[in-house]
């Protein structure tokens, strides 16, 4: 079909995923939810195209890729600010953009954050897996762009310009409080340890991923209580291995392991995560229900 639009990847020093709301009924199977790492922006993207929340968008990490559109469109950035630009010129973000002729996007310097998503007006030509178009590893090939990859999609009606108020927009910084609950073993890690847990700016570390985050400054000399049996987890469960070293895990996560759950974070905090970095700094504070 001549009005078919498709999407290049120029180049990317990351892969460029798929991703959409998660993949719902199969933890039981070992099949993690995966989804967007930031779902608040990734929502946000599809409406100011005017499609449904969980319309499947791709997810851009860090500086350095290249997209070519290939026709009349229209499209949404939101998320992390990588100074993205159209035909080498500047562009806004949080707003709706139409491209009226073959064009370039790319991502520059990131400014603030590390994950930018781009929506679209249409519906791309791709088969889910399991019922869902979010990408995962090596079990998803069609859904992870490498250089020259590409996807097409049919656009819908053009919509009405949008604009995200600014007010209301994801703000992100290199130092970040994260809100979390108790954890199902809370109970088991003595008064230092919590001490600990929630007197220290963690840094994350560099062998962090969309699976989890390894987080630096763990409990010294650490010795479990009691041996767990495996039990579930879920994206924001924070478990404390043998080392002593913590991990959050992700959208990627896994869906049983046998370290203590000291904590759980928040929904919307996992999304402040998600455009966190190694390096940057967290630190916890408990809530409660």
């Amino acid at each position: 079909m001549s009005n078919l639009v498709k999407f290049q990847i120029v180049k990317s020093p990351f892969s460029v995923t798929i991703q959409d709301a998660g993949r719902f009924g199969f933890l039981e199977q070992g099949i993690p939810i995966s989804g967007a790492m930031d779902l608040k922006s990734a929502t946000i993207a599809n409406q100011l195209v005017e499609k449904p929340d969980d319309n499947p968008v791709l997810e851009i990490t860090l500086s350095g890729t290249e997209i070519s559109i290939s026709g009349k469109c229209q499209i949404a950035i939101t998320g992390a600010n990588l100074s993205p630009r159209l035909n080498n010129k500047p562009i806004s973000t949080w707003q709706t953009i139409s491209i009226k002729k073959p064009s370039i996007i790319s991502f520059g310097k990131a400014v603030s954050g590390s994950r930018a998503y781009l929506a679209f007006n249409g519906t791309f030509n791709l088969k889910p897996w399991l019922g869902s178009f979010s990408a995962f590893g090596n079990l998803t090939p069609a859904l992870v762009l490498k250089n020259g990859d590409s996807i097409e999609g049919l656009p819908s009606t053009s919509v009405s310009k949008k604009i995200y108020p600014e007010k209301y927009r994801s703000t992100f910084h290199n130092s970040q409080k994260i809100k979390v609950w108790k954890g199902p073993e809370f109970d088991n890690f003595s008064k230092k340890q919590i001490d600990h847990f929630l007197k220290t700016d963690f840094k994350i570390a560099p062998n962090s991923n969309r699976m989890g985050y390894n987080l630096t400054k763990g409990f010294k000399n650490y010795k479990q209580k009691n041996e767990l049996i495996s039990s579930g987890v879920l994206p924001g469960t924070i478990q404390v291995t043998n080392s002593g070293h913590l991990a959050i895990l992700m959208r990627d996560a896994q869906t049983t392991g046998g370290y203590p759950r000291i904590a759980h974070v928040l929904g919307d905090d996992i999304n402040k995560l998600a455009q966190m970095k190694a390096g940057d700094e967290i630190f916890f504070e408990i809530v409660s229900l």
